[in-house]
């Protein structure tokens, strides 16, 4: 029985993997990745949480059965009058705006939580999770082919509890069953597809389906678990067990006999293994990097900013001349030279695009996520300080000016993302991937010529851009047809030789402005306006930076009144604890995740050094050893933070990572965290005899010094490590008695640009 239940389940992940083999889904991942009621300032934290309750309970959460449609239909569901919906699910009650853009599909939606749960056990169905976010096209391909197919509904309220989940609002769910899909087919993305047993364990999956192929697959599940009931809830078991024994089995990661060792013995040996894992990690990018376009690899090429930081960091603490060092920089600045030329950045209003889909930085996946250019912003500055180019700080001003003119909330937080798709002005309205961002060669002259330029300073721009009659765009890199025509602005000269000549740099300033004049008059795409305190933390980081390093005021000011938000509208002070998101000033129900506190801590260091104000530091304390007493990994967990809540009986099993993707993980940035930490707050670390016990570790009770020891201990054994992990290795080169003292003797001066005095210790952060 056990030999046949094992090749039912390979059969079942097999048949999902060859399907997803054949389709191209839109994610990061396989290289590493109803407008609310404001709420009033006076309001207290209570007022706008029974709010929300008398909300709540007034709300009647209904099915939505499908009556009188005919079976082989498969014609969207919509109707042509768009103020009554043909169809309306209980997504209609969610704030998510993922959610809410399937709140009119024909299929009967649930929304993650205990009711959706209840229903598959009481009707003993299995649960399809589809999970997602607002601005993800593929997601947006997948709800048009199939969740607005009728056919498609038909079979899933029929034989299943679908549930849709937004991945930022709950990255939680998202990277339980992300681990899964990733184990189960060796790549992963979203959308993500995934059967669950109504106890939620999953048992099969995959990422994008297209109509026919999610139908069959639909199919073939449901006969799965009418027929071979036993051998489906075998292997969800297995999957869990497999999971939770893998957890458990990295628990115990410290290096081996460190409790026998003296402190100079694990200070030795840890130090080796650092140096160990930077080299090879250094050697993996330098035997992929681009070594004429910038960036790693020869096909996509994704913007990582942990990878930059790393090799930044790796120049930092290089000897001055060291060619291991030399070459770092020179790898940065190569990436973020060939990124400011291309089409990935965004030349008319700034900020960056998701990633390229070809080795030249040309055509980009023209979404824009909060954590992208937020990131950037912080790694382009840095670059700037250390080699002084103008084209650096020229990208830095444009993206800092991006956020704050189109990103940011009116009460000082930040929007999340900005959608790929957008009504194209040339095909009837109907939306396309970059509509709002690509150019045929007669709006761009119609746009110079309203401008007043003549027709010498118009070829000029055009040349300099790239916009040719006909369009740039190969169609090798159209797959589908939706740029024909078009030009996809990139720089055919080098943004620092075009800031050297002052022609073409007036050419380029007034073209840009007329271009973004009439864009402005486009249709824009899709703003997911949900503001995360996770990506809120990051973008107040690359902000504080960029500010503190420009002279900018402006900049900071941002930063501070962004942080000013997350206290006074996210952060609930009696128990000390972070909200997930909200959603035009009105909160989620969800709490905050270790994400959320160790981005948050990285931006109030940095907001701390740029305005020397203390209450940012003492804030960055409390919400550190708030994260500690919630996330670190206890034994049985894992290595690090865990990813999920301890206190969500909804999750089926712990999730922690250090791997290092789009956004960093929670674990890598909290060993930075920590050791700046140590530095501001002059705690050292225990030696000799007081070395603290396991217990005690795990308890989170050590100085800050000696807890990111202990991760950086266990993390090193990690088997991401060392590549996957790049912000981890960025922060080990913070590590070591000569690092943490140069950093002791720099970082507790009042030493920001904008220094107001500090208030005493305890203080809230003034504002205004």
């Amino acid at each position: 029985m056990k030999q046949r239940s094992c090749c039912f389940a390979l059969r079942l992940v097999l048949f999902v993997h060859l399907v997803v083999r054949s389709h191209r889904v839109s994610s990061s991942t396989f290289v590493h990745t109803v407008h609310s009621k404001s709420c009033d300032p006076s309001e207290s934290y209570f007022m706008i949480l029974n709010r929300q309750l008398r909300r709540s309970y007034l709300v009647q959460r209904t099915s939505f059965p499908l009556f009188g449609m005919s079976k082989s239909s498969s014609s969207s569901p919509k109707s042509s009058s768009t103020s009554s919906p043909r169809y309306t699910n209980r997504l209609v009650h969610e704030k998510s705006l993922y959610l809410q853009q399937h709140a009119h599909n024909p299929v009967d939606w649930w929304p993650w939580g205990e009711a959706a749960f209840s229903r598959a056990k009481t009707l003993d169905r299995p649960i399809m999770l589809s999970v997602g976010y607002a601005t993800c096209h593929w997601c947006h391909v997948m709800e048009h082919e199939s969740f607005e197919s009728i056919r498609i509904a038909r079979l899933l309220n029929d034989h299943f509890v679908p549930i849709k989940v937004d991945r930022e609002e709950r990255p939680d769910v998202d990277s339980v069953y992300m681990s899964f899909i990733q184990a189960a087919t060796g790549r992963g993305g979203w959308p993500m597809t995934v059967f669950l047993t109504p106890d939620r364990k999953p048992f099969t999956g995959g990422t994008y389906f297209s109509e026919p192929r999610l139908a069959a697959i639909l199919e073939k599940v449901q006969d799965a678990w009418s027929s071979k009931r036993e051998e489906v809830e075998a292997q969800g078991e297995r999957v869990v067990g497999t999971f939770r024994g893998k957890l458990a089995g990295g628990a115990g990661g410290c290096i081996p006999g460190f409790e026998s060792m003296t402190e100079t013995e694990v200070e030795s040996r840890v130090r080796e293994l650092r140096s160990e894992a930077c080299e090879t990690a250094f050697q993996q990018l330098n035997g992929t990097y681009d070594e004429t376009r910038g960036g790693f690899g020869r096909s996509l090429k994704f913007p990582r900013p942990s990878e930059l930081n790393f090799l930044l960091s790796l120049h930092a603490s290089s000897a001055p001349g060291d060619a291991r060092g030399e070459r770092a920089l020179e790898m940065v600045v190569g990436t973020l030279r060939g990124m400011a030329d291309g089409g990935i950045h965004d030349h008319v209003g700034g900020g960056f695009h998701r990633y390229s889909t070809d080795p030249d930085w040309h055509v980009p996946h023209f979404e824009k996520m909060l954590y992208d250019s937020a990131q950037l912003l912080a790694c382009y500055t840095r670059a700037w300080q250390l080699t002084g180019e103008e084209a650096l700080a020229h990208v830095v001003r444009a993206t800092a000016d991006y956020l704050l003119r189109d990103m940011r909330d009116a009460r000082g937080g930040f929007y999340s993302a900005e959608d790929a798709d957008s009504a194209s002005p040339v095909q009837g309205g109907a939306k396309k991937e970059g509509a709002f961002y690509v150019w045929s060669k007669e709006e761009v002259e119609l746009a110079l010529t309203g401008a007043g330029m003549c027709e010498e300073e118009r070829m000029r721009f055009c040349a300099l851009l790239n916009v040719v009659q006909g369009g740039n765009v190969q169609a090798a890199a159209d797959t589908h047809g939706e740029l024909r025509g078009q030009n996809v602005l990139h720089l055919q000269v080098p943004l620092g030789t075009v800031l050297g000549t002052p022609a073409d740099v007036n050419i380029l300033e007034r073209g840009r402005a007329a271009l973004l004049a009439a864009r402005d008059g486009r249709e824009r795409p899709v703003r997911d306006e949900k503001v995360l305190a996770s990506w809120t933390g990051l973008t107040i980081s690359g902000l504080a930076t960029a500010g503190r390093a420009l002279r900018c005021p402006a900049y900071v000011k941002a930063a501070e009144d962004a942080a000013f938000f997350l206290l006074t509208r996210m952060y609930e002070k009696e128990k000390g604890e972070l909200r997930r998101c909200a959603f035009h000033g009105e909160l989620s129900s969800v709490m905050g995740l270790a994400d959320d506190y160790a981005y948050l801590v990285r931006g109030l260091l940095d907001l701390y050094e740029a305005t020397a104000e203390t209450g940012y530091l003492v804030w960055a304390v409390t919400l550190q050893e708030k994260m500690d007493d919630l996330f670190l990994c206890r034994a049985g967990e894992g290595r690090g933070y865990l990813s999920v809540s301890r206190e969500d009986a909804s999750i089926a099993y712990p999730v922690s990572s250090t791997y290092d993707g789009a956004e960093p993980s929670a674990t890598s940035v909290a060993v930075s965290n920590l050791l700046r930490l140590s530095t501001l707050t002059e705690q050292k670390p225990r030696g000799g005899e007081d070395r603290p016990s396991r217990e005690q570790s795990d308890a989170g009770n050590l100085p800050f010094a000696s807890r990111a020891e202990r991760l950086i201990q266990t993390a090193l054994q990690a088997p991401e490590t060392p590549y996957e992990a790049p912000e981890l290795l960025a922060a080990l080169e913070l590590y070591g008695p000569g690092v943490m003292q140069a950093a002791q003797d720099t970082g507790c001066r009042a030493h920001g640009l904008y220094y107001r005095g500090a208030g005493g210790l305890g203080n809230p952060p003034s504002h205004g």
